[in-house]
Protein backbone atom coordinates (compact mmCIF):
# COMPACT_ATOMS: atom_id res chain seq x y z
CA UNK A 1 0.00 0.00 0.00
CA UNK A 2 2.51 2.35 0.57
CA UNK A 3 4.92 1.90 -2.28
CA UNK A 4 5.74 5.75 -3.31
CA UNK A 5 9.04 5.96 -4.51
CA UNK A 6 11.36 7.54 -2.20
CA UNK A 7 13.61 9.01 -5.24
CA UNK A 8 10.16 11.07 -6.13
CA UNK A 9 9.59 12.26 -2.68
CA UNK A 10 12.62 13.51 -1.81
CA UNK A 11 12.49 17.05 -2.21
CA UNK A 12 12.63 20.78 -0.19
CA UNK A 13 9.19 21.92 0.75
CA UNK A 14 8.03 18.40 1.06
CA UNK A 15 8.64 16.38 4.47
CA UNK A 16 7.59 13.05 4.52
CA UNK A 17 7.49 9.82 6.62
CA UNK A 18 10.13 8.71 4.47
CA UNK A 19 12.09 11.67 4.70
CA UNK A 20 11.89 12.77 8.21
CA UNK A 21 14.46 12.10 10.23
CA UNK A 22 12.93 12.04 13.89
CA UNK A 23 10.23 9.58 12.54
CA UNK A 24 10.77 5.74 12.65
CA UNK A 25 8.17 3.26 11.75
CA UNK A 26 9.06 -0.35 12.51
CA UNK A 27 7.61 -3.75 11.59
CA UNK A 28 4.00 -3.47 14.19
CA UNK A 29 2.85 -0.67 12.35
CA UNK A 30 4.14 1.61 15.26
CA UNK A 31 5.74 5.13 14.50
CA UNK A 32 8.64 6.38 17.32
CA UNK A 33 9.08 10.24 17.16
CA UNK A 34 12.51 11.33 18.41
CA UNK A 35 13.18 14.42 20.30
CA UNK A 36 16.63 15.34 20.89
CA UNK A 37 17.68 16.23 24.62
CA UNK A 38 19.71 19.29 24.90
CA UNK A 39 22.73 19.21 26.67
CA UNK A 40 22.26 22.76 28.06
CA UNK A 41 20.10 22.75 30.92
CA UNK A 42 19.11 26.13 30.69
CA UNK A 43 17.46 25.77 26.96
CA UNK A 44 15.98 22.28 27.04
CA UNK A 45 13.88 22.79 23.67
CA UNK A 46 13.74 19.06 22.79
CA UNK A 47 12.76 18.02 26.45
CA UNK A 48 10.34 20.90 26.05
CA UNK A 49 8.52 20.11 22.74
CA UNK A 50 8.90 16.30 23.93
CA UNK A 51 6.68 16.49 26.78
CA UNK A 52 4.41 19.36 24.73
CA UNK A 53 3.35 17.17 21.86
CA UNK A 54 3.08 14.41 24.75
CA UNK A 55 0.88 15.81 26.55
CA UNK A 56 -2.07 17.37 24.50
CA UNK A 57 -2.37 13.73 22.61
CA UNK A 58 -3.25 12.01 26.20
CA UNK A 59 -5.31 14.92 26.42
CA UNK A 60 -6.76 14.62 23.60
CA UNK A 61 -7.74 10.50 23.85
CA UNK A 62 -8.63 11.25 27.80
CA UNK A 63 -11.21 14.17 26.31
CA UNK A 64 -12.06 12.38 23.19
CA UNK A 65 -16.02 12.86 21.98
CA UNK A 66 -17.01 11.20 18.98
CA UNK A 67 -19.09 13.31 17.04
CA UNK A 68 -20.08 12.97 14.69
CA UNK A 69 -19.53 9.76 15.34
CA UNK A 70 -16.99 7.42 12.91
CA UNK A 71 -15.15 4.24 13.14
CA UNK A 72 -11.69 5.25 14.29
CA UNK A 73 -9.95 7.74 16.68
CA UNK A 74 -8.60 10.61 14.43
CA UNK A 75 -5.28 11.25 16.36
CA UNK A 76 -2.57 9.12 17.00
CA UNK A 77 -2.43 7.32 20.22
CA UNK A 78 0.45 7.37 22.79
CA UNK A 79 1.66 3.83 23.37
CA UNK A 80 4.75 4.61 25.27
CA UNK A 81 7.58 7.67 25.87
CA UNK A 82 10.49 7.38 27.31
CA UNK A 83 14.83 8.39 26.90
CA UNK A 84 17.05 6.11 25.41
CA UNK A 85 20.12 5.89 27.43
CA UNK A 86 22.33 5.34 24.48
CA UNK A 87 21.59 8.14 22.35
CA UNK A 88 19.73 10.41 24.50
CA UNK A 89 16.72 11.17 23.07
CA UNK A 90 13.20 11.02 24.03
CA UNK A 91 10.79 9.31 21.95
CA UNK A 92 6.88 9.23 21.67
CA UNK A 93 5.84 5.78 20.28
CA UNK A 94 2.37 6.21 19.09
CA UNK A 95 -0.09 4.61 16.85
CA UNK A 96 0.99 4.79 12.90
CA UNK A 97 -2.05 6.85 10.69
CA UNK A 98 -0.62 6.13 7.45
CA UNK A 99 0.56 8.09 4.53
CA UNK A 100 0.10 12.05 4.12
CA UNK A 101 -1.73 13.68 1.88
CA UNK A 102 1.06 14.91 0.12
CA UNK A 103 2.44 11.12 -0.49
CA UNK A 104 -1.10 9.91 -1.23
CA UNK A 105 -1.51 12.51 -3.78
CA UNK A 106 1.70 11.31 -5.51
CA UNK A 107 -0.04 8.19 -6.11
CA UNK A 108 -2.56 9.73 -7.81
CA UNK A 109 -1.17 9.40 -11.49
CA UNK A 110 -0.60 5.60 -10.48
CA UNK A 111 -4.09 5.17 -9.24
CA UNK A 112 -3.18 3.81 -6.11
CA UNK A 113 -4.04 6.85 -3.95
CA UNK A 114 -6.01 6.49 -0.98
CA UNK A 115 -10.24 7.46 -0.72
CA UNK A 116 -11.29 8.53 2.01
CA UNK A 117 -14.13 6.89 4.22
CA UNK A 118 -16.82 9.12 5.98
CA UNK A 119 -14.37 12.00 4.99
CA UNK A 120 -16.65 14.84 6.34
CA UNK A 121 -17.95 13.63 9.43
CA UNK A 122 -14.26 12.79 10.05
CA UNK A 123 -12.87 16.69 9.42
CA UNK A 124 -16.02 17.64 11.48
CA UNK A 125 -15.17 15.53 14.43
CA UNK A 126 -11.41 16.29 14.38
CA UNK A 127 -12.46 20.39 14.04
CA UNK A 128 -15.07 19.51 17.06
CA UNK A 129 -12.68 18.04 19.50
CA UNK A 130 -9.83 20.56 18.88
CA UNK A 131 -12.37 23.39 19.70
CA UNK A 132 -14.10 21.74 22.57
CA UNK A 133 -10.65 21.71 24.14
CA UNK A 134 -10.22 25.29 23.42
CA UNK A 135 -6.98 23.48 21.68
CA UNK A 136 -5.77 25.76 18.63
CA UNK A 137 -3.83 23.68 16.23
CA UNK A 138 -1.31 26.08 14.13
CA UNK A 139 -0.04 23.79 11.54
CA UNK A 140 -2.46 22.78 9.03
CA UNK A 141 -0.95 21.44 5.91
CA UNK A 142 -1.26 18.31 3.90
CA UNK A 143 1.75 16.93 5.50
CA UNK A 144 -0.29 16.76 8.99
CA UNK A 145 -3.12 14.78 7.68
CA UNK A 146 -2.60 11.19 7.42
CA UNK A 147 -4.73 8.30 5.63
CA UNK A 148 -4.75 4.67 6.52
CA UNK A 149 -4.83 1.82 4.50
CA UNK A 150 -8.62 1.70 5.63
CA UNK A 151 -9.41 5.41 4.48
CA UNK A 152 -9.21 6.83 7.93
CA UNK A 153 -8.26 10.04 8.18
CA UNK A 154 -6.03 11.51 10.73
CA UNK A 155 -4.45 14.47 12.11
CA UNK A 156 -1.38 14.68 13.45
CA UNK A 157 2.02 16.38 14.48
CA UNK A 158 0.89 18.60 17.52
CA UNK A 159 4.16 20.62 17.61
CA UNK A 160 2.79 24.10 17.30
CA UNK A 161 -0.73 24.40 18.71
CA UNK A 162 -1.52 26.72 21.74
CA UNK A 163 -4.62 26.28 24.69
CA UNK A 164 -6.46 29.56 25.06
CA UNK A 165 -7.43 30.33 28.99
CA UNK A 166 -11.21 30.40 29.48
CA UNK A 167 -10.44 33.87 30.91
CA UNK A 168 -8.65 35.15 28.07
CA UNK A 169 -10.85 37.91 26.19
CA UNK A 170 -9.49 36.77 23.09
CA UNK A 171 -10.29 32.87 23.96
CA UNK A 172 -13.88 32.96 22.33
CA UNK A 173 -12.83 35.13 19.47
CA UNK A 174 -9.91 33.07 18.30
CA UNK A 175 -11.48 29.71 18.29
CA UNK A 176 -14.55 30.85 16.68
CA UNK A 177 -12.39 32.73 13.92
CA UNK A 178 -10.55 29.49 13.62
CA UNK A 179 -12.86 26.87 13.21
CA UNK A 180 -15.91 28.29 11.99
CA UNK A 181 -17.61 26.61 9.00
CA UNK A 182 -17.32 28.57 5.95
CA UNK A 183 -19.30 28.48 2.58
CA UNK A 184 -17.77 25.19 1.74
CA UNK A 185 -18.48 25.58 -2.33
CA UNK A 186 -16.44 29.31 -1.60
CA UNK A 187 -13.66 27.70 0.03
CA UNK A 188 -13.15 25.02 -2.88
CA UNK A 189 -13.34 27.60 -5.36
CA UNK A 190 -10.64 29.59 -3.91
CA UNK A 191 -8.96 26.26 -3.72
CA UNK A 192 -8.70 25.33 -6.88
CA UNK A 193 -8.38 28.86 -7.96
CA UNK A 194 -5.16 29.15 -6.24
CA UNK A 195 -3.95 26.33 -7.40
CA UNK A 196 -5.41 26.93 -11.24
CA UNK A 197 -7.04 23.50 -11.54
CA UNK A 198 -10.26 22.89 -12.83
CA UNK A 199 -13.10 21.39 -10.53
CA UNK A 200 -13.08 17.79 -12.70
CA UNK A 201 -8.92 17.14 -11.83
CA UNK A 202 -7.54 16.00 -8.52
CA UNK A 203 -6.20 18.80 -6.42
CA UNK A 204 -3.62 18.34 -4.17
CA UNK A 205 -2.14 16.52 -6.91
CA UNK A 206 -1.83 19.93 -9.41
CA UNK A 207 -0.69 21.62 -6.01
CA UNK A 208 2.67 19.54 -6.56
CA UNK A 209 4.92 21.09 -9.07
CA UNK A 210 8.45 19.56 -10.55
CA UNK A 211 11.02 22.44 -11.36
CA UNK A 212 13.34 22.09 -13.52
CA UNK A 213 15.46 19.58 -11.55
CA UNK A 214 12.95 17.91 -11.02
CA UNK A 215 12.08 18.48 -7.45
CA UNK A 216 8.57 18.62 -6.05
CA UNK A 217 7.79 22.40 -4.45
CA UNK A 218 4.21 22.24 -3.29
CA UNK A 219 1.66 24.95 -3.45
CA UNK A 220 0.45 25.30 0.37
CA UNK A 221 0.20 28.71 1.76
CA UNK A 222 -3.36 28.69 1.30
CA UNK A 223 -3.79 25.57 2.57
CA UNK A 224 -2.49 26.50 5.99
CA UNK A 225 -4.96 28.95 6.43
CA UNK A 226 -8.04 26.47 6.73
CA UNK A 227 -8.95 23.64 9.20
CA UNK A 228 -12.21 22.93 6.69
CA UNK A 229 -9.62 22.60 3.94
CA UNK A 230 -8.54 19.05 4.88
CA UNK A 231 -12.15 18.35 2.90
CA UNK A 232 -10.02 18.88 -0.25
CA UNK A 233 -6.67 16.91 0.49
CA UNK A 234 -7.91 13.75 -0.91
Amino acid sequence: MFSVSKHMLKSKGVRTTYYNRNLTLDTDNIIHKNFIKNINPDKPRGENTFYKELNILKFLEKNFVNKPKIDHYPFPKVISHGETRESGKLTISMTFCGINAIENACLYSEKKNIIPTNYYNTVECIINNLKNNSILYLDWKGDNVCINKYGHISLIDFGRFKILKEESRKYRYRLDKMYAKPDLNELKKSFFSYVSCSESEFLLEKALLRDKDGRLKWKHKLFKRAPWGMLYYF
